[in-house]
């Protein structure tokens, strides 16, 4: 038998959550002090959003987020709204931290943002061979 999904799920090629298509797709529903939540209370207001959408909402966003083309278009609005709060300048490992963590005033980059140094370094061996 297969779990309920979470109120909150993260699905799609990119692993989008709910809330956050939500939130693509209807700007209006982020608070003017969004940057200034904390991670707790970014969390909640997510899972407000995504208990507050509508059956028809729900399944439409849930359907979008399993085509990968739509996937990734919330990806890059995402990308661009959080460079919209925060000043990332080259640093993509710190910028896609925050996008697998959510917006932060954090300096380090977790796993998933150091990903692209990885790829990068491996890039850069094969193009020297």
């Amino acid at each position: 038998m297969l779990a309920p999904l979470k109120v909150n799920p993260s699905l799609g090629v990119t692993e989008v959550t709910l809330a956050v298509a939500a939130m693509m797709e209807n700007p209006q529903l982020i608070p003017t002090n969004y940057a200034e939540l904390s991670r707790s209370g970014r969390d909640k207001f997510h899972e407000k959003i995504a208990k507050e959408l509508s059956k028809d909402q729900r399944k439409t966003l849930l359907s979008n987020l399993d085509i990968p083309e739509k996937a990734l278009q919330y990806t890059a609005k995402y990308l661009q709204f959080l460079g919209t709060h925060r000043y990332y300048g080259t640093d993509y490992a710190l910028w896609l931290s925050d996008y697998n963590r959510g917006l932060s005033t954090y300096q380090t980059t977790n796993e998933y943002g150091r990903r692209i140094k990885r790829r990068s370094s491996i890039q850069g061996q094969a193009r020297n061979r």
